[in-house]
């Protein structure tokens, strides 16, 4: 968790995004297509690869599908954010609820 000027805590990484009820959203950095990803979904797929789940760490496991199909390569997103807004992409499978439990009640302490 961090803290802003204001004193208003924000996400700094997708647990505490998928405990505050943010989504992803994530933004191409040559076109302007984004996506917008299920905070909790997400979390646990980078739980399961043992990826660091911050949103600095996250950006070399991302690609726009857009640019790659018509550059032939990745191109890597130049934003990553925290929305309130409904995820856009059906990516991935929402975690156990034992697991999700689990992880919000280390959270809490």
């Amino acid at each position: 968790m961090s803290y802003n000027k204001d004193g208003l805590r924000h996400p700094s990484n997708f647990l505490d995004a998928a405990a505050w009820g943010y989504s992803i959203r994530v933004d191409c950095g040559r076109c302007s297509h984004m996506a917008i990803f299920d905070a909790p979904k997400l979390w646990w797929h980078f739980q399961r690869k043992g990826w660091e789940d911050t949103r600095w760490a996250a950006g070399v496991h991302f690609f726009c599908t857009k640019c790659a199909a018509k550059l032939r390569g990745r191109v890597r997103p130049g934003k990553i954010s925290y929305v309130k807004l409904t995820p856009t992409v059906e990516y991935g499978v929402a975690p156990p609820q034992l697991e999700q439990k689990r992880a919000l009640n280390r959270f809490k302490t």
